[in-house]
């Protein structure tokens, strides 16, 4: 996690330092849309889920993918 005020980009540089596999991106135009993005880093793509019921959600969908990578 890294909560410091600095330019996407430089959050993306340090989640590829550390080898992370996904990103939680929460912005304004995000909390205005009601949502949460879920980035995979590794096949570049994301998915965009309501905010509501984000963790249930994100954890759903870690599950399903860690399940889709073991086939």
């Amino acid at each position: 996690m890294d909560y410091r005020e600095r330019k996407l980009f430089d959050h993306f540089k340090f989640a590829d330092r550390n080898s992370a596999r996904w990103a939680l991106i929460l912005g304004d135009d995000d909390t205005a849309a009601g949502e949460i993005v879920l980035r995979d880093l590794e096949l570049r793509s994301e998915r965009r889920l309501p905010l509501g019921d984000a963790v249930g959600r994100v954890a759903a969908t870690l599950v399903e993918e860690a399940a889709d990578a073991r086939r």
